[in-house]
């Protein structure tokens, strides 16, 4: 799905069968020349709850850490 805003920028996104978004790019990417994502998502289902995305970290920004004592 491609949307743009006021300025004419695009953004598009992935989905999977069920309509759940699984990659998102952001305006200046081009899918169709393999540039990657900046965000993945995956779903899972734990046979109890519904389905939860899970995101691993943008390779621009670092996994957030906390300090240690």
């Amino acid at each position: 799905m491609k949307t743009s805003d006021e300025n004419g920028d695009v953004a598009e996104r992935g989905d999977d069968v069920l309509g759940r978004v699984t990659a998102v790019w952001q305006p200046g990417q081009d899918r169709t020349k393999n540039d990657p994502p900046v965000r993945k998502f995956s779903y899972a289902m734990n046979g109890t709850n519904a389905a939860s995305p899970t995101a691993p970290p943008s390779p621009s920004r670092p996994p957030a850490t906390t300090p240690t004592p």
